[in-house]
């Protein structure tokens, strides 16, 4: 039977979200410390973050959370943070003829996931299959990919964005979104399905680093 590969539940991933959203946030986006160094230390605790050593120059810092879940924190070159990624659900078939199997439990946990992130932020901005007829643009290009590559490659297979409430500056954009692999779908190779949480810097964020990193 297809392998669940990240032993994690959806009321895993709403603890682990009320979790996250209790970072300082745009302490993050403005950059970090030195890595590894006392100030990096010092803010990683204050976030209940353990993370691995050592700590390289790298563009991303794994960690593990005060609920046992694992976090990938990507930054650009200069240490600023641009997104944070939890890999809330993994299920992978360990033979071609399982994909079947794997679809109709692709199909039958993202209800259960989008609901875990709905008990903690209430209504997604938007929510919806690859297909959509009113699939939105991203609000900046690196959330998701644009219509085009979508429904070129079905990516991602289904979708749901949270819109900081009120426009709270500086506060996450909150992303759950479900990608199945494309042997998924044939019976040449065993496939398997995602479905991640990520937490990205505003667009305004991303986009001054940008302009910053061009000068």
């Amino acid at each position: 039977m297809p392998t669940e590969t990240t032993g994690r539940t959806p009321h895993d991933l709403a603890a682990e979200l009320t979790a996250e959203l209790a970072v300082d946030w745009p302490r993050l986006w403005r950059g970090l410390p030195q890595l590894g160094g006392p100030e990096f230390r010092t803010l990683f605790e204050s976030c209940g973050w353990e993370y691995e050593v050592p700590v390289h120059e790298r563009g991303a810092v794994s960690v593990r959370t005060p609920t046992d879940a694992h976090l990938t924190v990507f930054m650009d070159g200069r240490h600023r943070v641009e997104v944070a990624r939890h890999y809330a659900c993994q299920v992978m078939a360990d033979d071609p003829a399982e994909n079947a199997a794997v679809l109709a439990r692709a199909a039958q946990d993202w209800p259960d996931h989008l609901k875990a992130v709905e008990s903690v932020l209430g209504p997604p901005t938007w929510t919806g299959p690859w297909d959509a007829a009113d699939f939105p643009e991203p609000p900046h290009p690196s959330y998701w990919p644009d219509g085009a590559y979508r429904l070129e490659n079905r990516s991602p297979e289904a979708l749901a964005y949270w819109e900081p409430a009120g426009g709270a500056e500086g506060r996450p954009w909150v992303l759950l979104e479900q990608s199945v692999s494309r042997p998924t779908r044939t019976t040449t190779r065993p496939g398997s399905f995602l479905v991640t949480l990520d937490l990205w810097a505003p667009p305004e964020s991303l986009n001054a680093a940008n302009v910053r990193g061009t000068s």
